[in-house]
């Protein structure tokens, strides 16, 4: 791993590229999503988007100050 990282890039490429090929042929059977009606009610709605504000602010600032801790332990 630390030692020879390339060793790990030609053990982890020829996997990924196997897989998604595997996904591009063989994952054709699923269906289509398609739009419902009550999403669009629901994005119409003024207390979802704040809601969701609501959230994006405070899962930032969590990420923040996890983030500002571990600075403050270094110091």
């Amino acid at each position: 791993g630390a030692a020879h990282p390339r060793v790990l890039v030609l053990l982890y490429v020829p996997l990924v590229v196997i897989a998604a090929l595997c996904a591009a042929l063989r994952m054709d059977d699923l269906r289509l999503p398609r739009a419902t009606y009550p999403l669009r009610k629901l994005v119409a709605r003024r207390h979802t988007w704040l809601v969701s504000l609501l959230y994006i602010g405070t899962f930032g600032s969590f990420i923040g100050f996890s983030f500002a801790f571990g600075q403050v332990l270094q110091v």
